[in-house]
């Protein structure tokens, strides 16, 4: 039967099987997309440090901005926003290269700690609990995780340097409302945003 000589009852029904299955294939489609994990994860939960800040924010190759507030944040719970894919690429560029002098920095602490016991006692000491702390210890307070698709690594701890990417990215989207407290709450001071170097020279310098 050709769709001249079809009942309109069953055009009508064959049309609604037809748009049910795009509406299908373009949700799946989405979610497909949706599952892509983030370029870069950015995650501080206050194990060690005086702050107890518990945040994470997601950034998406296409320049999709993710957070998600937990504690003593000023904002709980998920807010999105949008920065350019080329920030995005900014953002990589310099987690890429600190991530390099990490490694590099990792690789000549290993090089002296097996050649601890040639070493003074307290000198001895001293990188045994190094490697004890910021080597062995996988319960970091704050840490940047790359996953480009084929390749997952991360900086853990990163410290101040925490502070300089998450200024950095307040540059590009207004962090501030949703991280720091009002300015009469005394947990404002603890804000990353509002605890970077000058000109963020502290990132810029241990890139080099």
């Amino acid at each position: 039967m050709n769709l001249h000589n079809m009942p309109r009852t069953e055009m009508q029904r064959n049309s609604r099987w037809i748009l049910s299955l795009m509406v299908l294939w373009i949700s799946s489609t989405g979610s497909c997309l949706a599952k892509s994990p983030p370029v870069l994860i950015f995650d501080e939960h206050g194990v060690k440090s005086a702050a107890w800040l518990n945040y994470q924010i997601e950034l998406y190759s296409d320049g999709s901005v993710h957070y998600h507030g937990v504690d003593d944040v000023n904002v709980i719970g998920d807010h999105y926003g949008k920065i350019k894919p080329k920030q995005v690429q900014y953002l990589v560029d310099l987690y890429q290269k600190l991530y390099q002098k990490h490694q590099q920095a990792r690789s000549e602490f290993m090089v002296r700690y097996e050649n601890r016991h040639n070493l003074g006692q307290d000198e001895k000491h001293h990188l045994e609990r190094y490697k004890r702390e910021y080597i062995d210890d996988r319960d970091w307070d704050t840490a940047i995780t790359y996953n480009n698709g084929s390749e997952i690594s991360k900086i853990a701890p990163v410290g101040a340097h925490m502070n300089e990417f998450i200024s950095i990215l307040n540059d590009m989207i207004n962090l501030e409302p949703w991280l720091c407290f009002p300015k009469h709450n005394p947990r404002r001071k603890y804000c990353p945003v509002l605890n970077h170097s000058p000109n963020y020279q502290l990132l810029m310098d241990d890139i080099k």
